[in-house]
């Protein structure tokens, strides 16, 4: 009795394998550049709760309203690195003021800070009270809940804390 494969079986099993090469390798390609971030908070500061972040930022401008993933630096209560995900609200140039709790970009009031989050940091708005432009390879981000803690309160983030640029997926 002879046990081996037929030309038909030889043909199906190297098309097979070869294609499983193939979807490896895309794969292995998308895991160095795509990363999925869940999040679980009770209160979402964004709509979703499940993120696709491109992690290509070699030569990435951010625009206003690209959704971007970015490493805590320097924010109370949260470890360095931390990933946060906001809305990019205004950009180099742009003119951000805080007055009396009302945050304008551009002479345009946007929002105000929460008595939710003053609360929060112990403090009053008018401790935030300040006019500022938004410097070079920096941005100013808010998420789009009421009490996101977010620039208005932490103020700009750099460039070099981006990690990528994310999109909502569910």
């Amino acid at each position: 009795m002879k046990f081996g494969l037929s030309p038909i079986q030889k043909r199906y099993a190297f098309w097979m394998l070869l294609g499983s090469l193939a979807c490896f390798s895309v794969a292995a390609a998308a895991a160095d550049r795509f990363r999925i971030a869940y999040d679980g908070q009770a209160t979402r500061c964004l709509p979703w709760s499940v993120y696709l972040i491109d992690l290509d930022v070699e030569g990435l401008l951010l625009q206003r309203g690209d959704l971007v993933a970015y490493g805590a630096k320097g924010v109370k209560g949260f470890a360095e690195g931390t990933l946060f995900l906001k809305r990019v609200r205004a950009i180099a140039g742009d003119a951000i003021r805080i007055d009396g709790g009302d945050v304008s970009i551009n002479d345009v009031v946007v929002d105000t800070l929460r008595d939710e989050v003053l609360s929060m940091l112990n403090r009053k708005a008018d401790a935030f009270d300040q006019s500022y432009a938004v410097s070079e390879q920096a941005y100013f981000v808010m998420g789009e809940a009421a009490t996101s803690y977010d620039s208005r309160y932490t103020g700009t983030i750099q460039h070099e804390q981006v990690v990528g640029k994310a999109r909502g997926l569910w």
